[in-house]
C-alpha cells in the first residue's frame, strides 16, 4: 500500500503502535448529556455511526467496522487539510497490512452531509453508508483497516 497519514491530537514518536478501535471506543464511552449543544450532537453522532455500521453489517460485513479499525488518509495534502489547531501529522503503516482493509469516502462523513437540516435523517444516513461502503463518491479517500498503525515519523 502507498504512504499513509495520520492525524492525531498527541506527538508519537517512531515505531509507536497505535491501536485499532480508537474511533469507536470514544463511542462506547458516550454518556447522555441534553445540558450542552456538545452532548445533544454526540447523540445524533452515535445515532448516525450506529446507522453507518447497521448497513455494513447487512450489505458488507466483510468490510472493516468503524467501530473496531484504524484509519489513514493516503494522500499527505488530504491530511493537511483534515488537521485542526493542536494536531499532527504522522506517516504511518500497517503493522498488518493482510488484514482486512477498505478505502471510503471520508467526505461522505462529514457533518454536513450527515446532518442536512430538511433531510429525513435514516433515509439519508442509509443512503450515505451505501456509497461510503460500496466506495462511492470519494473525494477524500480514508482508508480502514483492522491492522493497528505503526508511526513511521511525526511530520509536524
Amino acid at each position: 500500500m502507498s504512504r499513509l497519514f495520520f492525524v492525531a491530537r498527541s506527538r508519537h514518536a517512531p515505531g509507536d503502535t497505535l491501536g485499532a478501535g480508537h474511533f469507536g471506543a470514544g463511542f462506547k464511552r458516550y454518556r447522555y448529556d441534553a445540558q450542552t449543544m456538545g452532548g445533544a450532537q454526540a447523540a445524533w453522532r452515535l445515532a448516525s455511526e450506529l446507522l453507518v455500521e447497521n448497513v455494513r453489517r447487512a450489505r458488507f460485513p466483510s468490510l472493516p467496522s468503524r467501530f473496531e479499525c484504524s484509519f489513514a488518509f493516503n494522500d499527505e495534502d488530504h491530511a493537511l487539510a483534515e488537521m485542526a489547531d493542536g494536531t499532527f501529522l504522522h506517516e504511518v503503516r500497517l503493522v498488518n497490512p493482510g488484514a482486512s482493509t477498505h478505502v471510503a469516502g471520508f467526505n461522505l462523513m462529514s457533518s454536513y452531509r450527515r446532518f442536512a437540516v430538511d433531510q429525513d435523517f435514516i433515509e439519508m444516513t442509509e443512503a450515505i453508508a451505501d456509497a461510503y461502503w460500496s466506495g462511492r463518491d470519494i473525494i477524500v479517500p480514508e482508508v480502514l483497516s483492522l491492522s493497528p498503525l505503526e508511526v513511521v515519523s511525526c511530520l509536524s
